[in-house]
């Protein structure tokens, strides 16, 4: 399985930082949804149980800092955030509807 890319550019053009692994816990994933917010770098993942959470990794360092249960979301497709509100906004799959706000 070939491990999504993990990019940032803050000046010039983009440069490869860090290969996100395609295995979590021993698990399979795929990486659907990729944004980032000041200097942190936050990933959805699609697994094939329903158990979703965006992991956050340092922008700088790539390493995971920590992950965040989306509730009432059963899979993340989409993310997006606010600078202005410091917000993250995933969309998705789920029981109580297609969309989530995480601040």
């Amino acid at each position: 399985m070939t491990a999504v890319l993990l990019t940032a550019a803050k000046f010039g053009d983009p440069t490869l930082l860090q290969a996100i692994p395609p295995k979590v816990n021993d698990i399979y994933s795929s990486v659907t949804a990729v944004t980032s917010l000041g200097d942190e770098v936050f990933v959805g993942r699609w697994y094939s149980r329903p158990n979703q959470h965006v992991q956050v990794y340092d922008a700088e360092t790539s390493t995971l800092k920590r992950q965040i249960k989306l509730r009432g979301l059963d899979f993340c497709v989409g993310l997006t955030a606010c600078d202005r509100h410091r917000c993250l906004y995933a969309s998705g799959i789920g029981s109580s509807g297609h969309g989530s706000k995480i601040c």
